[in-house]
């Protein structure tokens, strides 16, 4: 965090940096490991000792015995002597991994304590978790307390330089998982652990000072990198475009002050333009002190590869197919979870059932119904947009050269899985197919479930998840009559009968406990009726729209809220009646109006974002990527609606792209093998477990997030970031995120 006044006005370091000067005010904040709340935590004993849990794996936090208004946790050993143990691990939110490498080097491992004097004999380590490699936990020596202090009924304050720990095993700090306090003896008593911590005097990390698109930039498009640090001074405000190959310099200007201090940063924001220059070319950008960008593109066909790899992603991500040599590459396996042909109902009430195929929706194998509609929505709608950007053999799957684009060959697997999860008795969907063991798919042995209950309720086909369904279905049904009249006719009728059972349930059933449980099916419901109009032209479809659309106007005039996504999918109803046929005069006026208000708030929102997407400062949460890219749709398909100029929507589609591929503060490309510094290791329970390096290209990380993980180091939410397989909460995976950003590639390569 930020120092305080005083602490700046007697801190006043700078480091020279060539002819820059950068103040060192945005120290390290510390990481609490346990202050007011634990997280992970592990505790146990045996033979000769107990140690005081509460019989889930936790020793107590004690509210009574405190220190600096902090409440403790209770270490109490009973038993004999003398062949015992006992010990306890804490360890991030949800078990995540968090980087503490920044601190390795005058960092400490700081806490309170105090105690009985015959129960100072414990020794302390620290254990990375890396699911890529053998073993996958590496602790580091432990270092025994009886050095540092000796217990006393007192509270003492301990500082361990993180040094002491580190020798030659392996320790991986940039995936530091769990704190482990063990006893080195058979003493007994209690003591108490308070305010536990790493800390360190030193700044954040120093990252590149360019930030630049990794990739690249097309000839037309605007072009610029930015120039950023805490407080960054430059005694030369130039910049310099060199052509890579020849190392000519082609293009001069001057940098332009941007922000004095940046929220999501902290950083100083300077720009560098060169939108000006648009031959072709391999370019990178250098300033006066000998700082220089990665080389990077200046090319009309600069997204097809991408493209191409961000399907491919879907393809990998198949459930209940062997994937070849010839089509997979190096990510060739055998069938994943084969059990999925004989799927039990959680509930045990039925009879097993065949839902194999579709798509693992994330870093997980489960496989949700409304997680699937979201990223089908987003495809159907690249494909009625810019179907020219999609061809058949493609993307070298499976279905390849049966005369249909391959992009509907993958969609189709996805709905056909999505057909086997609807009821044939009520017309209503299941959830979702439970997920399993984390090792590669087609290793899987475990009973796969059907989720229909919550303990109490059987059979629970949630309203929301059905209206996501008849919603796709409908959607997907008028772009594959072209192609496959009968297919259509069948996804149209599925749609058509499952919201029979939304008539049938007009109170809404309710979700089941698991991930993508919604409780509020009201505006599914408006999505699948606007759907099935389009589709149909029926009128019982157009008077449940018109009797429902003005209830969503919080949506359009929210200052705070987004676009749409996974159970928040009234917008897209909007997008799906706004080009229908037969459309209302009245509720296409409503929706100008709202649509325009709203239009004009995420186009100043991206005006005054120095990353250029239309995220806000607290905008940083999970799938903070995923977040950007679906204010991309809706506002390229509401400006259709409208008819407004496209040139807009298409320059915050362009931003966006340029912020996920390095125009951002960390100078990271959160898409795998785009760029030199792009994700590695996603949270991945088939990439982490497949002994493959590196992954597939194509993958889209979630991206920042200032909220789930308190262990990131970062002061700043737009830095809060870790390429870990371990840390599900920035670096994780979706279906959902890799479509939006399949939409906004052929958005951009259409142009």
């Amino acid at each position: 965090m930020l120092r305080n006044a005083l602490l700046l006005s007697i801190v006043s370091l700078f480091v020279l940096i060539g002819g820059m000067t950068q103040a060192q005010d945005n120290q390290l904040r510390d990481l609490v490991v346990f202050g007011e709340q634990r997280y992970g935590m592990w505790a146990g004993s045996g033979s000769s000792l107990s140690l005081e849990t509460d019989g889930n794996g936790n020793v107590p936090i004690d509210q009574d015995i405190t220190h600096d208004d902090l409440p403790s946790l209770r270490l109490t050993v009973n038993g004999d002597c003398c062949d015992g143990w006992w010990g306890v691990v804490l360890s991030g939110e949800n078990w995540e991994s968090y980087d503490i490498s920044p601190y390795v080097a005058n960092g400490f491992l700081t806490f309170n304590i105090r105690g009985d004097a015959n129960i100072d004999n414990l020794i302390i380590s620290l254990t990375d978790y890396v699911a890529t490699r053998t073993p996958i936990g590496i602790p580091t020596q432990t270092v025994n307390l009886a050095d540092y202090m000796t217990i006393s009924d007192d509270w003492q304050s301990v500082s361990i330089p993180i040094q002491d720990f580190l020798d030659d095993a392996g320790f991986n700090p940039f995936q530091m998982s769990g704190i482990n306090i063990n006893n080195a003896g058979d003493a007994v008593g209690t003591l108490w652990l308070n305010n536990i911590r790493f800390t360190s005097k030193d700044p954040e990390p120093t990252l590149p000072l360019i930030k630049i698109n990794q990739v690249g930039y097309l000839p037309d498009a605007p072009k610029y990198a930015l120039v950023t640090a805490p407080n960054l001074e430059l005694d030369d405000t130039s910049f310099t475009l060199v052509d890579a190959s020849s190392d000519e310099v082609i293009y001069t200007s001057d940098l332009v002050l941007e922000r004095d201090f940046d929220e999501a940063s902290g950083d100083r924001v300077w720009s560098a333009t060169f939108t000006d220059v648009t031959e072709e070319g391999i370019y990178r950008l250098q300033l006066p002190s000998g700082e220089e960008s990665p080389v990077f593109r200046i090319s009309a066909n600069l997204y097809d590869g991408m493209l191409v790899d961000t399907m491919r992603y879907f393809y990998i991500q198949r459930q209940g197919i062997e994937l070849s040599f010839e089509t997979a590459g190096a990510f060739a396996r055998g069938v994943g979870h084969p059990l999925d042909s004989i799927a039990e109902f959680r509930s045990g009430a039925f009879p097993a059932r065949d839902v194999s195929g579709g798509w693992y929706d994330a870093g997980d194998y489960g496989k949700y119904v409304n997680a699937g509609a979201t990223a089908i929505s987003d495809l159907v709608w690249v494909y009625r947009l810019f179907p020219e950007q999609f061809t058949d053999d493609q993307s070298n799957i499976a279905e390849s050269g049966n005369g249909i684009p391959d992009i509907l060959d993958e969609m189709r697997w996805e709905l056909d899985w999505m057909l086997k999860m609807q009821d044939e008795n009520t017309g209503g969907f299941w959830h979702s197919v439970g997920a399993t063991e984390t090792v590669p798919p087609d290793q899987a042995t475990y009973q796969r479930y059907i989720e229909d209950t919550d303990g109490q309720r059987i059979n629970v086909q949630p309203t929301a998840d059905t209206a996501s369904a008849v919603a796709v279905f409908a959607m997907a049904s008028t772009i594959f009559d072209d192609f496959d009249p009968a297919y259509a006719q069948d996804l149209l009728q599925a749609a058509q009968y499952g919201w029979q059972y939304l008539e049938a349930n007009p109170d809404g059933v309710a979700p089941v406990p698991l991930p993508y449980e919604d409780f509020n099916d009201e505006d599914e419901r408006l999505w699948a009726a606007a759907a099935l109009y389009r589709a149909t032209g029926e009128q019982a479809y157009h008077d449940y729209y018109l009797a429902n659309y003005a209830e969503f106007a919080d949506m359009w005039q929210s200052t705070t809220d987004n676009a749409y996504g996974v159970m928040i999918m009234g917008m897209v109803a909007f997008l799906e009646y706004g080009l229908a046929d037969n459309t209302d005069a009245d509720a296409i006026a409503w929706f100008n109006e709202e649509y325009s208000r709203w239009r004009a708030m995420m186009l100043e929102r991206a005006e005054q974002d120095v990353w250029g997407t239309t995220l806000l400062t607290e905008d940083y949460y999970w799938g903070s990527n995923g977040v950007a890219l679906y204010t991309v749709l809706t506002l390229y398909v509401g400006d259709l609606i409208i008819g407004e100029d496209l040139s807009q929507s298409t320059t915050i589609a362009q931003t966006t792209v340029n912020y996920l591929l390095g125009v951002n503060p960390l100078r990271f490309s959160y898409v795998s093998g785009y760029g030199v510094d792009s994700v590695e290791r996603p949270h991945s329970a088939m990439w982490s477990t497949d002994g493959i390096d590196p992954v597939p290209a194509g993958i889209l990380a979630g991206g920042p997030n200032e909220y789930t993980n308190p262990l990131l180091y970062s002061s700043y939410p737009a830095k809060r970031y870790q390429d870990s397989d371990q840390n599900w909460s920035t670096n994780e995976h979706s279906i959902y995120w890799n479509s939006a950003l399949v939409f906004t590639l052929a958005l951009l390569q259409n142009q």
